[in-house]
């Protein structure tokens, strides 16, 4: 239970630290992440808060990618197209979504071919020395 207050209590600081940054009052959160003040309050006075509320206020601040308060090390420009990618995801045009699904389904058949390819051809150079060494 200790474990899971500290838990809560990481997210409430980071949410506070982020929000004091943007000079943000608990009312405009509100406003801009579509969550209730009521529910907002709640939170805030650690009454809990379901994942949906959460990733909506996550998101909201910009907390919701990979930053330095996360432990990824992407680097920025990484993070910047998965905000890119979330945005046009987001925004629900099925053409476009399919386009990006396909995209993606090409760079990891070809990535598997390099990776074949090059798993063979390991295979070949194993082979190829185990022969001149048995000579």
């Amino acid at each position: 239970m200790k474990q899971l207050i500290k838990k809560k209590i990481a997210h409430m600081e980071l949410i506070r630290q982020k929000m004091v940054v943007k000079g943000w009052k608990p009312a405009k959160l509100a406003r801009v992440s579509g969550v209730t003040p009521g529910v907002l309050s709640r939170y805030f006075n650690k009454g809990g808060i379901s994942a949906d509320n959460l990733f909506a206020v996550l998101n909201a601040l910009d907390l919701f990618y990979p930053q330095e308060n996360f432990m990824c090390d992407w680097p920025e420009s990484a993070i910047d197209y998965c905000k890119k990618l979330k945005e046009i995801l987001d925004a629900g045009d099925q053409k476009e979504i399919m386009t990006i699904k396909e995209m993606i389904d090409v760079f990891t058949d070809r990535r598997k071919l390099k990776k074949s390819s090059a798993d063979a051809s390991s295979e070949r150079l194993k082979k190829n020395i185990g022969k001149k060494s048995a000579t």
